[in-house]
């Protein structure tokens, strides 16, 4: 039992006097107390939210907890994952001088003869996983997002992630 645990139409039939109690009368000042019991009813549920929101922090499993508990609380399958990403070796022109903790590796060009492999496969930065993505959210495809619950999604991510994550995306699986 905590201090915002009130019940009004409890006060009021306590507080009728003895001879005044009688299902008009007491009918008649629930009906003059229905306003504050609807303010109370919007109180409890504000309550309630603030206090799930409390609850929940920026942490990966508690965002995946929310995520999962408005989109998928049955089988609770969406999760975050962190972007894909590959070591890659930086390559540098003739002219530059790589630092000296690098080893300095040579690449075999088109005009080799035929049969032979490149030593090295040259990557673009969007096949290595470098991109501005903090992190991934993996949702499943038996979900079936619509535009307004994906919407609704990103949202929800917003809400609880960390304000130093910005970029982030939403892949099915």
């Amino acid at each position: 039992m905590s201090v915002f645990d009130v019940d009004i139409p409890g006060i009021i039939t306590y507080n009728i006097p003895a001879r005044l109690r009688q299902p008009v009368i007491a009918a008649w000042l629930r009906c003059l107390c229905a306003p504050c019991v609807f303010l109370k009813n919007l109180f409890d549920a504000n309550r309630s939210n603030n206090l799930y929101y409390l609850n929940h922090s920026g942490q990966v499993c508690f965002v995946e907890a929310a995520l999962n508990d408005v989109f998928d609380p049955i089988a609770r399958h969406i999760n975050i994952d962190d972007p894909p990403y590959f070591d890659f070796i930086p390559l540098y022109l003739g002219t530059e001088i790589p630092p000296q903790s690098v080893q300095t590796l040579y690449l075999v060009t088109e005009t080799t003869p035929a049969g032979i492999k490149p030593v090295l496969p040259l990557c673009l930065g969007s096949e290595v996983g470098v991109d501005d993505n903090c992190f991934v959210v993996m949702v499943p495809a038996s979900l079936s997002l619509t535009a307004g619950q994906f919407t609704h999604l990103r949202a929800v991510v917003d809400k609880y992630r960390l304000p130093g994550k910005n970029n982030y995306s939403v892949q099915t699986f």
